[in-house]
């Protein structure tokens, strides 16, 4: 998701996904700019939802410049991230297809370690 955060005359586009941040001052043409440069930057769009023993499970998407848009894509990537343990997180990713069902995903993240709850 891209952001627009103003202050005193300057704008700012931030892509929360990639952390980039395009900096312009208030005025319509720089304004103009950015936007347009935002649509150069990929993004990924990405749905979480917390399990019973603390992991998150996710399916995600990514969007990037110049490749066909299909929606849904035909491929998503599902993550199961373990319960933080201060510094790192355990995860396991695997390509699923978007067709994907409700009972076969549940399979997918119970027969994770991570996901086994």
């Amino acid at each position: 998701a891209v952001e627009q955060r103003s202050q005193a005359g300057e704008s700012e586009l931030i892509d929360k996904g990639q952390r980039e941040t395009i900096n312009v001052n208030g005025n319509a043409a720089s304004a103009a700019a950015a936007l347009v440069a935002a649509l150069s930057i990929p993004i990924a769009v990405r749905w979480e939802v917390g399990l019973d023993n603390g992991s998150t499970a996710s399916l995600s998407a990514d969007i990037a410049p110049g490749t066909p848009l299909e929606w849904p894509p035909s491929k998503l990537m599902l993550r199961i991230a373990g319960p933080s343990t201060g510094t790192s997180r355990a995860i396991d990713e695997l390509q699923v297809p978007s067709e994907v069902s409700a009972a076969q995903l549940a399979v997918v993240i119970a027969a994770s370690p991570l996901g086994n709850t």
